[in-house]
């Protein structure tokens, strides 16, 4: 059985690139443009894993990935010019250390989550 989880854009911008961003919401869209912005910095991040921080606190936003299993990533964003955004998903270990990851300029693309964790030093 196939299941799908939405992830919604924040409306706390605490995960947000906001230097010189120009973000609205209307109508269960997001707008957001910077023209100023580096090559490589993040618009926006979600995590799996609580971080009760007091200067960044968040609830989950995303699921539990299950090991070895494949899972359909879709982001539905009209991206100007084209092939300017690319979605990156990094694996983490326990102690919160990058294990594994996937950048991809394709918006809709599937990936299979590591089954043995890697060591990089």
């Amino acid at each position: 059985m196939n299941s799908s989880y939405v992830v919604m854009w924040p409306m706390a911008t605490n995960g947000t690139y906001n230097y010189g961003s120009t973000i609205s919401y209307e109508k269960g869209l997001v707008n957001f443009s910077n023209s100023q912005m580096s090559p490589g910095e993040a618009i926006s991040s979600w995590k799996s894993k609580q971080d009760f921080d007091s200067n960044n606190a968040q609830f989950n936003q995303l699921p539990l990935l299950k090991e070895g299993e494949q899972y359909h990533i879709v982001v539905n964003a009209e991206v100007i010019p084209s092939d300017s955004v690319q979605v990156q998903i990094n694996f983490l270990d326990t102690l919160g250390e990058t294990i594994d990851g996937i950048t991809t300029l394709s918006l809709d693309d599937y990936l299979k989550s590591p089954w043995e964790p890697k060591l990089m030093i």
